[in-house]
């Protein structure tokens, strides 16, 4: 048997000659709802949720009709309303209204 296989890889030999590359930045692009979307879901009820993930929290959202749902990290748990206003800004941006 080969001393990989038996013991894994030798990490120790690998630390300090990788080389870190910076990954691409990643995008978001929206797009226009089609009109029948729109006409059928005019006014959409979403549901939040809040929950940690490795100490890390974040706000949960899936509307009723459409099924769309969304995910915003929580950078500071007192001002966890700014993040309830970006996904309200999103869905006002795609042309649906909210039932309040």
């Amino acid at each position: 048997m080969c001393a990989g296989e038996i013991f894994g890889i030798n990490i120790g030999s690998l630390q300090g000659k990788t080389k870190h590359i910076k990954s691409s930045q990643i995008r978001t692009v929206t797009e226009d709802l089609p009109v029948d979307m729109l006409k059928q879901h005019g006014k959409v009820t979403f549901e939040v949720d809040i929950m940690y993930v490795h100490k890390f929290l974040f706000m949960i959202t899936i509307s009723r009709g459409t099924h769309f749902g969304t995910t915003e990290l929580i950078k500071n748990e007192k001002a966890a309303n700014t993040s309830i206003i970006q996904v309200i800004e999103s869905y006002h941006r795609w042309g649906l209204k909210l039932n309040i």
